[in-house]
């Protein structure tokens, strides 16, 4: 395998991601993330463009990230 440049990162509601997690399939990219004075999101984002497909503010931090086997 070689090595491709990643292009520009993404950007995140939050300061810091704290956990990021594939979809099964490979399509989507999971994260969590949290910062001092700020609570929490959870963003599920197209892993080949970065488009934001999805995003919840939490209360609180979000402790893990999983995806159903069917890529749910």
């Amino acid at each position: 395998a070689t090595a491709q440049e990643a292009g520009a990162p993404w950007p995140h509601a939050l300061p810091e991601v704290r956990q990021a997690v594939c979809s099964p399939d490979g399509r989507l990219v999971a994260t969590a993330s949290h910062g001092e004075g700020h609570p929490g999101a959870v963003e599920v984002r197209d892993a080949a463009s970065g488009a934001l497909r999805w995003r919840e503010a939490l209360g609180t931090r979000a402790e893990s990230l999983a995806f159903s086997p069917d890529s749910k």
